[in-house]
């Protein structure tokens, strides 16, 4: 599995799951609260994921979506998932990757680049300490 951090370097996590599949988790790692400056086409033999997810303590609900591009930044297709409970926000922006994940996975896509804004996300799979937390949980199973 490779990932690229914001400064475009590859690395390889030591644990992360479904082997079938590349991933880059792109964000830019330059500060706590920096977010990606500019979005990058991936090469023309890749996809792109781009993931979110959004929460409503009005209606004590979260929801995970995804969307699918290839190199030239035409639309493939979407994914929305809702969800009926509200997590803490870490947890729906790690849900969000791993249902990114199991939705390529099930449609037999290989070369998928995932991309979220999601640092806490990013910061928690090149962590190695294991964390018991629900969070950590969700991260051990991406």
């Amino acid at each position: 599995m490779q990932t690229r951090s914001g400064s475009g370097k590859q690395t390889s996590p030591t644990r992360l799951g479904a082997p079938t599949t590349s991933f880059w988790i792109g964000m830019s790692l330059e500060g706590p609260n920096s977010r990606t400056k500019c979005l990058l086409s991936p090469r023309r033999d890749f996809l792109k994921c781009n993931i979110d997810a959004a929460t409503s303590e009005n209606s004590n609900s979260a929801g995970f979506d995804a969307i699918l591009r290839d190199s030239r930044g035409t639309f493939i297709s979407t994914k929305a998932t809702p969800n009926t409970s509200l997590p803490p926000v870490c947890e729906c922006e790690a849900y969000s990757l791993r249902d990114a994940i199991l939705w390529v996975q099930g449609r037999g896509l290989f070369n998928v680049i995932f991309e979220t804004e999601a640092k806490i996300v990013v910061d928690a799979i090149y962590d190695k300490s294991h964390d018991i937390s629900e969070f950590g949980d969700i991260i051990f199973d991406i």
